[in-house]
């Protein structure tokens, strides 16, 4: 320290998200659970398989990506991270859990979640939601819909009349 010898310091742009790989997918999960500031952290010295609330494809043209992810105990006064939008593969997500959600005002879960439109099941509970993008009507393959614990004053217009044909549980 007393010599002051000068010290150069480089930074480089993180990994760019491949769409439609498993190693998209990681990095994806990584970058959700970052921007969420969730309390708990993937394994990284692990395969994505092993991650705790991961689950992955094991055969078929999907084989390796996410099939459906957890995140639990998170604090964000935000949309969900664009980075969703990535998880292609996916059946099922579940985000549970923001804090203080009781005291968010004018939130939704932004635009990104509806490009997922393999999705079945989606649990957006205790976020702190107040609206629905409109285009939430893309998931029409969606089966299973909970919502609870959010700042709705109404019922979202999306989910009026025949927006989502495969809706068969809405909480």
């Amino acid at each position: 320290l007393a010599q002051n010898d000068p010290l150069k310091v480089v930074q480089k742009a993180a990994q760019a998200i491949i769409p439609g790989t498993a190693e998209g997918d990681s990095l994806a999960l990584l970058a959700i659970q970052r921007n969420m500031n969730v309390w708990s952290e993937f394994d990284t010295a692990e395969k994505m398989e092993n991650w705790e609330n991961v689950t992955v494809w094991r055969s078929g043209e999907n084989k390796g990506r996410v099939r459906s992810a957890r995140f639990f105990l998170f604090r964000t006064k935000e949309a969900l991270p664009y980075e969703v939008k990535y998880l292609t593969a996916a059946e099922e997500l579940y985000f549970y859990g923001n804090e203080n959600s009781f005291l968010l005002d004018n939130l939704s879960c932004g635009e990104d979640i509806c490009e997922l439109t393999n999705l079945r099941r989606l649990t957006i509970g205790s976020y702190g939601l107040t609206e629905l993008p409109k285009s939430f009507d893309k998931l029409d393959k969606l089966e299973y819909l909970d919502l609870s614990g959010n700042n709705f004053n109404s019922l979202p217009a999306v989910l009026n009349g025949d927006a989502l044909p495969s809706l068969t549980a809405l909480i």
